[in-house]
């Protein structure tokens, strides 16, 4: 690769003391793809079937012990280079493994600071986004138009849709429940 910096950079390093050998997987195949969408508890791939790795038997004492070193960074990579390639491949298992849980908590973080609950009752009024685009010929300009306009809830359709109506009765149409304020 060329030109690497910051986080690929990072991983090319660390990833450059294991021999590997880089597969294409269709879609379906590809479980990774989709762990970002999921709670870690849904997660029940096997680590080894993740990285394309064939399952292979570890010394139980050995491997707690090379596991707490790497958790203290007291091991280089560079020092890895004496070690078997079982415990080489559990590492890098290991570490792909908190790498999604850590990805995946920063987007359900992301995610639970966007979201809103939103419910409104028939009769209620509510301000509604103003769809409305500028026209030249009229010298209107949609900048400078109001951003949400007063309406009436007719009644929900489903969970996220409302039917709405003017404060003079008039239907203006179904609008989702992100186009609508309190």
């Amino acid at each position: 690769m060329k030109d690497l910096s910051g986080r690929l950079a990072r991983w090319s390093l660390q990833l450059q003391g294991f021999n590997f050998k880089i597969e294409h997987r269709k879609g379906s195949e590809n479980v990774v793809a989709d762990t970002l969408s999921r709670c870690v508890d849904e997660i029940a791939v096997d680590p080894t079937k993740l990285l394309g790795f064939e399952t292979t038997e570890f010394a139980g004492d050995e491997y707690k012990d090379y596991r707490l070193a790497r958790k203290l960074q007291s091991l280089c990579d560079h020092e890895m280079a004496g070690m078997p390639t079982a415990d080489k491949l559990r590492a890098v298992q290991e570490k792909v493994r908190k790498c999604l849980e850590s990805a995946y908590d920063r987007s359900r973080r992301r995610y639970d600071q966007r979201a809103r609950v939103f419910t409104a009752r028939p009769g209620q009024e509510v301000y509604r986004r103003n769809f409305v685009l500028s026209d030249f010929g009229k010298q209107f300009n949609a900048k400078f138009a109001k951003k949400f306009l007063k309406a009436r809830v007719v009644k929900a359709i489903g969970g996220n849709a409302y039917e709405l109506e003017d404060l003079d009765g008039r239907s203006l149409g179904v609008y989702h429940a992100k186009d609508i304020r309190v």
